[in-house]
């Protein structure tokens, strides 16, 4: 019932308000509205996803973490931190980003004290935010530190064989490729470093668009078509 609403008009209304499981029940319902957040704030829905993740704040941050992950609390702290740039809420954006990231660094059982060699996706979201937040207060050379951090985990959990989450790489070069654009050095190294993350960034969609043109083709023929390696 709760995923079916993700896949309903933007126009209709908040499922939260309709609905207080959340609140009534165990909080294991908290990642599915912070899922429909993370739509929203794709598509720009900012006041919305801001107040699905406030709400979901609200009722998870103060359960001891038998009942919550650390990765359930950082994932929407990541939307909220989201949404609250959308909403030009600069300071909280910033403030619950880096909480996201220190979560999940702490956090003993998740190996990532080195984080040359995490493979903590949530972790990579979390610097990712964080990042954009800091691009958008003018600290670029602190914003490029955390994507390469996060562009660290995708390769360290992708390496180039896994297309599952290809989209989470492809968004994180496009922010390298702004951040560098940027970037106050000079000109023709900035331009330079700008265009190749872009030029990754868009091999990257080429890649996954000519993957799923392949699997079409076999369906419509139904001949399995050997993968490309």
């Amino acid at each position: 019932k709760e995923l079916s609403q993700l896949t309903k008009s933007k126009a209709s209304s908040n499922p939260i308000e309709e609905n207080t499981t959340l609140e009534q029940e165990s909080a294991w319902l908290a990642p599915i509205y912070t899922l429909k957040a993370e739509i929203l704030n794709y598509l720009k829905e900012f006041q919305e996803a801001y107040d699905i993740s406030k709400k979901v704040y609200f009722v998870i941050k103060n359960r001891n973490l038998e009942e919550i992950t650390s990765s359930t609390l950082a994932y929407n702290l990541t939307e909220l931190s989201r949404a609250e740039l959308g909403l030009k809420l600069t300071k909280e954006a910033l403030i619950h980003s880096e909480e996201a990231v220190n979560i999940l660094i702490q956090d003993q059982e998740r190996n990532n004290q080195d984080l040359d060699n995490s493979t903590d996706i949530f972790l990579a979201s979390a610097l990712i935010a964080k990042g954009e937040v800091l691009h958008n207060l003018g600290r670029i050379g602190e914003a490029i530190s955390n994507y390469k951090l996060a562009k660290n985990i995708y390769w360290n959990v992708y390496e180039t064989k896994n297309l599952k989450q290809m989209d989470n790489v492809s968004y994180l070069l496009s922010c390298l490729s702004r951040a560098w654009h940027d970037m106050p050095v000079k000109e023709e190294n900035r331009i330079g470093t700008a265009k190749s993350y872009e030029g990754a960034a868009l091999s990257f969609a080429a890649f996954v668009n000519g993957k799923l043109k392949e699997h079409k083709e076999s369906k419509a023929t139904g001949k399995k078509k050997e993968v490309s390696k």
